[in-house]
């Protein structure tokens, strides 16, 4: 039986990308990135999936987010929709997760926005 957190499973702490090592395998996460550097732009990304192991969960963050903002990521070991991202998460996902046990495959969705102010 595969191992799932809900939305409101503990821990609520986020972990970095180097830490995943410590989540039970497999699992569903939730993966953001905020990222702003000269000032003049912010680009943010939310991912949700489901890992068979941590090497898994590290290629699939890397791949949608790309090294230079995956390794910021701030990532949880469940689904869930941190409130600075909720608009990034249609109705549609939201119903999804907020029930994981109705997944009986895999699982995966990913939204971003960037803005430039200058």
């Amino acid at each position: 039986m595969k191992h799932v957190e809900t939305p409101h499973s503990t821990p609520t702490r986020a972990y970095e990308l180097a830490e995943v090592d410590t989540f039970r395998f497999p699992t569903f996460f939730t993966a953001v990135f905020d990222y702003s550097a000269t000032g003049e732009g912010r680009t943010v990304g939310l991912m949700m999936g489901y890992a068979h192991g941590a090497t898994d969960l590290r290629a699939m963050v890397l791949d949608r987010f790309n090294p230079y903002f995956g390794q910021g990521a701030e990532i949880w070991p469940n689904l869930r929709v941190p409130p600075e991202n909720e608009s990034l998460v249609p109705d549609a996902v939201r119903k999804i997760i907020a029930d994981p046990a109705q997944i009986l495959g895999n699982f995966h969705f990913a939204g971003f926005w960037h803005l430039n102010q200058s």
